[in-house]
């Protein structure tokens, strides 16, 4: 597995998409929309819809933030494949 990257320089197009991806999978199944997940991660808007459509990244702050929120304890990623 590898380790969560620390900026979107070390983080790859693909990781980037497949962890975007994967917030929103995780997301809908608990019903709540992107402005409501935002605010209860303490990001903008517009700054989450970027990470999910894999254009932003964010930094571990957020990071955990969403997990918390996910109720997981990480977002795997294994060479940028979700596991």
């Amino acid at each position: 597995m590898t380790s969560y990257p620390r900026s979107r320089a070390t983080a790859t197009k693909k990781q980037m998409v497949e962890f975007g991806a994967e917030i929103r999978r995780r997301r809908e199944l608990l019903g709540l929309d992107q402005r409501e997940f935002a605010k209860a991660v303490g990001i903008s808007y517009k700054h989450f819809f970027n990470i999910e459509a894999g254009v932003a990244w964010t930094g571990l702050t957020p990071y955990i933030a969403i997990c918390r929120a996910l109720n997981v304890k990480e977002i795997p990623l294994v060479d940028g494949v979700k596991k």
